[in-house]
């Protein structure tokens, strides 16, 4: 439930809840936009060879995993309660966002492959290749796609001038969070 047009009241926890998670939010967005600025760097424009394109790749597509799953278990831990407060298309936008992580199988990528070494199933090492159709799955590619051009889609999707990408719509999250908490203080002094 997003705010409609009534302006609630907010309570000190309330503030709190929305800084808290606008400090979620502002890691997530540094992370992910530094994950695609490294790709593009590096892997689009830094002339590697294929061969030595496998580093890069991971580092960029992990980082983005991982924040994505950080960004749905936020979305999810605030909730209704804070998620009020924000504007009603905004958070449809953060919405569709959260459904693409479940739909696209991103817990299952971070849980079967990027955060253990030993596989549940066959009690061996994790192996990359037995990877590959997951993190597929996660940037959209079906057979007979380029898969270089869907990661490319794909990160600018993530973190693009596009007010529809991921990195835009957390940082709209962001602004709505300090219009309504006014300034907050820097992060340093919460640590």
């Amino acid at each position: 439930m997003c705010k409609e047009s009534a302006v609630e009241t907010l309570k000190e926890d309330d503030i709190n809840r929305l800084k808290d998670l606008m400090w979620v939010l502002t890691d997530i967005r540094i992370d992910i936009t530094a994950a695609v600025y490294f790709f593009n760097r590096i892997v689009i424009n830094g002339g590697l060879d294929k061969r030595d394109l496998v580093g890069p790749n991971r580092v960029c597509f992990h980082t983005i995993v991982l924040q994505m799953c950080r960004f749905r278990e936020a979305w999810d831990h605030y909730g209704k309660s804070t998620r009020k407060f924000l504007p009603k298309e905004l958070c449809k936008a953060a919405n569709l966002i959260k459904i693409c992580v479940e739909d696209r199988g991103y817990y299952r990528y971070r849980s079967s492959y990027l955060a253990h070494a030993i596989s549940d199933k066959t009690k061996r090492p994790v192996l990359y290749k037995d990877a590959v159709p997951a993190l597929k799955k996660i940037v959209g590619y079906v057979d007979g796609d380029d898969l270089r051009e869907k990661m490319i889609a794909y990160c600018n999707w993530i973190c693009s001038d596009d007010d529809d990408c991921v990195s835009q719509t957390i940082g709209a999250c962001i602004s709505e969070i300090l219009k309504l908490t006014g300034p907050v203080e820097h992060r340093s002094k919460h640590v």
